[in-house]
């Protein structure tokens, strides 16, 4: 069966929460970590955790994980460790700088 790519995720974390909504819901992935192929560039400049899914199974994925997509472009500052969005942002000081 031919494969079509469903989501590129920029971490594992986020790659993970997509691929356990799609097998919820009885929907075969693959996952291809771009960062770890042998070949540097060969996905182009921005690389990442990219989800592959049958093509008949596609119409249906993009409608299961879209909540999640809306989700996660509405946020901006999340824990890319934990994958938490319970997070502030530091404020950095340049004082040093008179």
């Amino acid at each position: 069966m031919k494969e079509r790519l469903l989501i590129k995720c920029d971490t594992t974390i986020y790659a993970d929460e997509i691929t356990n909504l799609l097998i919820e819901n009885n929907i075969v992935s693959r996952q291809h970590d771009e960062g770890q192929d042998q070949n540097p560039g060969a996905y182009g400049a921005i690389t990442g955790i990219a989800i592959y899914v049958f093509e008949k199974d596609y119409e249906k994925a993009v409608e299961i994980i879209n909540p999640i997509v809306d989700s996660r472009n509405k946020s901006h500052v999340w824990c890319p460790k934990c994958g938490s969005y319970n997070v502030s942002a530091i404020a950095v000081s340049n004082n040093f700088l008179q």
